[in-house]
């Protein structure tokens, strides 16, 4: 059948899930080498989301929701619901978290591992291990330029990683206390040596096609390293020269480094207290 049957038919048989995701399934299978097995099963789980999607939204046409247009007409009082949360958010207000990031990062790089593991028995987890890069990539992408707007994490005059606070008038302000949340950062490291990758040809082709066409992505790995075996590919969020500057600030005894390990927040702010003005209140942190 041509895809133009194809989509009508889906059309007549009211599968508008499938309908819709078709085209993208289809194009993911091409260029991922999927079995029909799994083309089948992708389908199944859009048009599946499709259905649930439209009974929720049926429920809540029925409920005639929502209840309340705006926050002054909702009571907060035995609900699960975070009402400072939801004020700020609705203020347009909300923090950028580093550590947060950071360890969304570290998860990913620990899923590639296990895929791995798993793809030496069955081969069809290398397309999983393909995922977790790119989410990686996607993920220290976004570090450095949130939302599409350049706003970065790293601050580039201190030398370190921070959370970025976003005001209501749309500003966004470096949050700047040095403590463990830019230290978070370091932990999600991951090397992919070439004798590993070449085990998995599959992978290594998908996570090449990736690369060449996200070229602007390529430099968010470090390549400039190699072994006898080819090139080494390290995955981590800070590049050479932003791990150097963190480790100034980790290593150094009126920062970090006390005589029982990492202090959770820099020396520094003892006589440096951080303080931030937001809408008439004030903030500080000290050690």
């Amino acid at each position: 059948m041509e895809r133009s049957e194809i989509l009508a038919a889906m059309g007549e048989l009211k599968l508008y899930g499938m309908k819709a995701a078709f085209d993208d399934i289809m194009a993911t299978a091409v260029k991922r080498q999927h079995e029909p097995q799994r083309v089948v099963g992708d389908l199944l789980k859009a048009e599946i989301n499709e259905k649930q999607a439209r009974s929720i939204k049926y429920q809540l046409t029925i409920a005639k929701l929502p209840l309340a247009k705006d926050l002054d007409g909702f009571e907060f009082d035995g609900t699960p619901i975070n009402e400072t949360l939801v004020n700020d958010l609705a203020g347009g207000g909300f923090i950028e978290q580093s550590d947060g990031t950071s360890w969304m990062a570290m998860y990913s790089l620990t899923m590639l591992v296990i895929a791995f593991e798993l793809a030496e028995q069955y081969p069809h987890y290398e397309d999983v291990a393909s995922k977790f890069v790119e989410h990686f990539v996607y993920i220290v992408d976004a570090m450095n330029n949130r939302g599409g707007k350049d706003i970065e994490l790293w601050d580039e005059e201190d030398g370190f990683y921070y959370d970025v606070l976003h005001m209501s008038d749309s500003r966004h302000v470096f949050m700047k206390v040095r403590s463990m949340v830019g230290l978070i950062p370091l932990f999600a490291v991951q090397t992919l040596e070439p004798e590993m990758v070449n085990r998995f040809p599959g992978f290594n082709a998908r996570m090449q096609w990736f690369l060449d066409f996200h070229p602007n992505t390529a430099n968010l790995m470090d390549t400039s390293r190699r072994s006898e075996q080819g090139l080494r590919r390290l995955l981590s969020i800070p590049t050479r020269e932003r791990l150097l500057g963190v480790l100034k600030y980790m290593l150094a005894e009126n920062e970090f480094l006390s005589p029982y390990g990492l202090r959770a927040i820099s020396a520094h702010h003892r006589e440096h207290p951080y303080e931030l003005d937001v809408e008439g209140t004030r903030a500080s942190v000290d050690y």
